[in-house]
């Protein structure tokens, strides 16, 4: 990545930790290191579901892509992890669950790493370095991130109780 456009995305996540600060929302700021050599910002949100978990949704973007910013054109990833690891006894209907609930989101997906792997709620954007650099950038990614947490309200207690085994995944809270 060339100069400006490290410029460019430091600038736009320091700008949204300013504005997740104002309003009293836990935010750090995260210099790469050895395992993500990439900057990125985390928030905090608190009180998710009837269980009132607490979810880091972390926003960066993504790395190794410098001819494709170098054009102007910015992939931005929020990644959030509902819990760690999963009961590979129980994989089969965490599936299956994510792929009912994929279908109807508007905004990002449900997913799962192999082998009883972190369930995940990911979304990517394609930004463009005109829209980044603009007044709007970060009240337009703040927005995004309510649909996301709406989701996670809305669907977490559902996918950890399908993958401890207490829920099947027809039991869907649509």
């Amino acid at each position: 990545m060339s100069l400006q456009e490290d410029v460019i995305s430091i600038d736009y996540l320091k700008r949204t930790l300013r504005f997740y600060e104002n309003i009293d929302i836990a935010s750090q700021l995260m210099g790469p290191t050895d395992d993500a050599p990439y900057t990125s910002l985390i928030i905090r949100f608190t009180e998710i579901g009837e269980r009132e978990a607490t979810i880091d949704l972390e926003m960066s973007f993504l790395p190794g892509l410098q001819e494709l910013n170098q054009e102007g054109v910015y992939l931005f990833q929020s990644f959030a992890v509902l819990a760690p690891q999963t009961s590979k006894e129980h994989e089969a209907q965490l599936l299956k669950a994510i792929s009912i609930l994929n279908i109807q989101l508007p905004l990002g997906t449900f997913g799962v790493f192999p082998d009883g792997g972190a369930l995940y709620l990911k979304q990517t954007a394609m930004l463009s370095r005109e829209g980044l650099v603009s007044g709007n950038a970060v009240k337009l990614l703040d927005q995004q991130n309510g649909v996301l947490l709406h989701q996670l309200h809305q669907f977490t207690d559902y996918l950890l109780d399908v993958s401890a085994g207490k829920r099947n995944a027809e039991s869907t809270v649509l």
